[in-house]
C-alpha cells in the first residue's frame, strides 16, 4: 500500500474512534468527534456559484466525522454555504458544509471552522 493510501486509512481510523465518555468541564474542547491535524490543500465552491471564478483555494488544517479546520486568506461569513474538496485520489472528499467561525490571525490570514451537514 502506498504510504498516502497508508496515512490516509490511519487518519479514517483515528476519525472512527469514540470521543472520550465524560463531560469535559466549562470552557474546555466540545466538540462531538475528535479533530485530527492534516495539512493538504483544498477548494471551497460557495453552493450557489454557476462557475468556477468563486471557487476559494486554502488549507485544510484538522479534519473530523462531523467537520473541519481551515486556513484561508479570506474571511467568510457564518452559516455561509459551500462545497469542500480535499484530498487526493481516490480518498477525495466532497462535502457540503456550513461556515461556524471565522477568526483573524496575526498573521493576516483567517482560521474557518466549518461543519458537514
Amino acid at each position: 500500500m502506498p504510504a498516502c493510501a497508508a496515512d490516509a486509512l490511519d487518519m479514517i481510523v483515528e476519525l472512527l474512534k469514540d470521543p472520550p465518555a465524560q463531560t469535559p468541564p466549562a470552557g474546555a474542547e466540545r466538540r462531538r468527534s475528535r479533530r485530527v491535524p492534516v495539512t493538504m490543500p483544498a477548494t471551497l465552491t460557495p453552493i450557489e456559484a454557476k462557475d468556477t471564478s468563486a471557487t476559494l483555494e486554502l488549507q485544510v488544517r484538522n479534519v473530523s466525522l462531523h467537520g473541519a479546520g481551515l486556513r484561508s486568506a479570506a474571511p467568510m461569513a457564518v452559516d455561509e454555504i459551500y462545497h469542500l474538496d480535499m484530498g487526493p485520489g481516490p480518498l477525495k472528499l466532497h462535502a457540503r458544509v456550513r461556515v461556524v467561525a471565522s477568526r483573524q490571525r496575526r498573521d493576516g490570514m483567517w482560521d474557518v471552522g466549518v461543519e458537514f451537514f
